[in-house]
């Protein structure tokens, strides 16, 4: 019922996503779906989101994943920038690690359930895309998490 999100970023997933208009149109879909893990965002404040966030999911994924995650990943933007945030500013804890990648399902769960209606076949597709992103995250994160992460030394954000 809301399309919110189909006209965020078309055709341009393979540029570099610093552009702050950009960044600022997913975070206000981000409250506006209800995305969890958006005080993290207000922390660390625009400049250093745009750092973080580079709009086709993370770099550490193999190309072929991200290829495939590119064509469906646009209406899930807003949640893979909360966990590239979460990624680069974590604890570099595995339980850390763990709540990015179950927050990331959730919030891709949430946005699909927004933009499709339970009768619209998508939701179930997209669902399954949500689950597998995450899965993928798990799978594939570890390395990567620990790579990005600058650790937050005792601040527990």
């Amino acid at each position: 019922h809301h399309h919110m999100g189909r006209h965020v970023l078309h055709g341009e997933g393979s540029e570099l996503m610093n552009d702050q208009k950009k960044i600022l149109e997913l975070i206000k879909l981000a409250y506006d779906y209800g995305l969890d893990g958006m005080a993290k965002l207000e922390d660390i404040g625009l400049a250093a989101i745009c750092k973080v966030f580079n709009g086709t999911g993370p770099v550490w994924f193999p190309e072929v994943i991200r290829n495939a995650i590119d064509k469906l990943s646009e209406v899930f933007l807003p949640a893979i920038m909360i966990h590239d945030v979460d990624f680069s500013y974590g604890e570099g804890t595995y339980e850390d690690f763990a709540r990015a990648n179950n927050r990331l399902e959730y919030n891709m769960m949430t946005i699909a359930d927004a933009e499709c209606s339970w009768y619209n076949p998508m939701r179930y597709i997209r669902r399954r895309q949500a689950r597998l992103f995450a899965e993928l995250c798990r799978a594939f994160g570890w390395i990567a998490y620990n790579k990005t992460c600058n650790y937050t030394k005792g601040t527990n954000k």
